[in-house]
């Protein structure tokens, strides 16, 4: 992997600091595309596959926003849920996007 600085979220959510985790042990480096209240885009530094992360306050107010926003889902664009954390990967490389996808659901 290339030397690039730690991803930090920096917001106090349950599921942030998972993130993080996931967000600087992907086999592609992440660069900070844009920034919201809680909300954070990032795009890998190599395959520029993007990487949408949205916190909310429960996994029902996710899975919801997840079925009425990012549905249906394609082998090069996926959404899963991680606790109240919803992630949705993209790209032009599909199994770019399903090792995203399977790193962030995280082992259950």
């Amino acid at each position: 992997m290339l030397n690039q600085p730690r991803i930090t979220i920096g917001l106090s959510h349950p599921n942030s600091r998972n993130a993080e985790a996931f967000l600087n042990s992907w086999e592609e480096p992440f660069l900070l595309q844009e920034k919201g209240t809680n909300k954070f885009i990032f795009h890998s530094a190599i395959s520029q596959t993007k990487l949408e992360l949205i916190f909310f306050d429960s996994y029902d107010e996710a899975n919801s926003f997840g079925i009425e926003h990012l549905n249906p889902v394609n082998e090069t664009s996926m959404w899963n849920l991680n606790g109240s954390m919803l992630f949705s990967a993209s790209g032009n490389n599909a199994d770019k996007v399903q090792s995203l996808v399977s790193h962030f659901a995280g082992k259950e």
